[in-house]
């Protein structure tokens, strides 16, 4: 299977494959302003739009990757999904899980299986009458469509099964807040290279919050050991 062109093989930005809302960041306050300049700073900061970071694939560092040497962890609060192959962190990436209403599990759980393609009827976009897509990623039977737009469903791509059947991650429109049936949807080209390179049996683990973060808010719990 061919790689696709924005994935190469060293750190490679992945910006046309992304369709991510825009998130805010500070600027810098000028070293030289007055003591009003904070408040300021505050207010050109509501004005100034940075877009959300982009996924990391080191494809060099799969090499190796065995079930048990490789994790895949998502961390639901912060929708990011990351890869460690050996320790080694191969993938960062953006991912969107489970809205409240069906949330994506919590646990640890093993991939078992993969499907290059997915056929599912209730996922895919609201378009106008032209077919311009007026809101990608939906989930047929969870989002309201806009008036006058109908639904068109669409093949999702490169899916790892998760263990037991309790999630998958899967291709797709990337949202920056949860919104999906459970499923753990990521970039194009961040699923396929787990897609190609995650081996059976390896490591899922899914958390509301990162280990440093709820060892920061309780000292007396103790982040997982690595693999």
């Amino acid at each position: 299977m061919p790689v696709p062109t924005k994935v190469k093989s060293r750190m490679a930005p992945l910006s046309v494959l992304l369709a991510l809302p825009l998130l805010l960041r500070a600027q810098d306050a000028d070293p030289g302003a007055s003591p009003a300049a904070p408040e300021r700073a505050a207010t050109l900061a509501e004005r100034v739009l940075a877009p959300t970071p982009e996924p990391v694939v080191v494809l060099e560092d799969f090499v190796g990757a065995e079930a048990g040497n490789t994790v895949i962890e998502v961390i639901l609060a912060e929708q990011r999904l990351t890869v460690r192959v050996g320790g080694k962190r191969v993938v960062e990436s953006p991912a969107t899980t489970g809205r409240k209403a069906i949330p994506t599990p919590e646990g640890e759980f093993t991939v078992q299986g993969r499907a290059e393609t997915v056929e599912d009827e209730d996922y895919g976009n609201f378009s106008d009458k032209s077919g311009l897509v007026l809101v990608a990623g939906v989930f047929r039977k969870l989002d309201s469509p806009p008036r006058g737009s109908r639904f068109t469903a669409v093949t999702r791509k490169f899916a790892l099964e998760i263990e037991g059947g309790k999630t998958r991650i899967v291709a797709g429109h990337v949202r920056a807040t949860p919104s999906t049936d459970g499923t753990i949807v990521v970039p194009e080209a961040v699923a396929w290279a787990l897609f190609e390179k995650i081996p059976d049996g390896a490591k899922v683990r899914v958390l509301k919050e990162s280990p440093a973060a709820d060892a920061a808010a309780d000292p007396g719990k103790a982040a997982p050991p690595a693999p």
